[in-house]
């Protein structure tokens, strides 16, 4: 080719040379972005075999229980007399007894509230499960007329004292 059709041509030939070949040029570099960081995957801890698959659990957190407990009309007597067998057996199951305080369950409240620790879910499940305690179900029923369970934080001290 000849004129300037050529002196484009060889200029543009000259300069993807130049940059091939790492020589600096007037180009512009051509712009790199820093290396992405990423956290790393968690890893599976699995085990498997060609019929199995077994994933293992994560460890379970500790569990803090807040009940409240109302008696029949007449039946506080009963229900704390429940209440102090079944509670005993909470040690067994991972368990223990925060605090447990009575009161006369006027004007609609609770004649009892506690305060329960478990080890974790699955031992309130043992616990809400052992035959002995499952045994007494009749006795509750008639002693108990409602009951409400929830998760808790416990925290200790705050900004005033009695």
């Amino acid at each position: 080719m000849s004129g300037a059709s050529g002196f484009l041509v060889r200029v543009v030939t000259e300069n993807v040379g130049a940059v091939r070949s790492g020589i600096r040029t007037n180009l512009p570099r051509p712009l790199t972005r820093p290396p992405t960081v990423r956290a790393p995957k968690p890893r599976r801890t699995t085990t498997s075999s060609a019929f199995n698959v077994r994933r293992v659990p994560e460890p379970q957190k500790p569990l803090h229980l807040c009940c409240l407990l109302w008696a029949h009309d007449d039946t506080a007597d009963a229900l704390t007399r429940y209440e102090d067998t079944v509670l005993d057996l909470l040690a067994e199951h991972g368990g223990a007894v925060v605090s447990r305080v009575i009161g006369a369950g006027h004007d609609g409240t609770p004649h009892e509230v506690q305060i329960l620790s478990m080890a974790d879910r699955d031992a309130l499940d043992a616990y809400l499960a052992d035959p002995r305690r499952v045994a007494l179900a009749d006795e509750r029923d008639r002693a108990i007329a409602r009951t409400d369970v929830f998760e808790v934080d416990i925290r200790t001290g705050g900004t005033s004292s009695l």
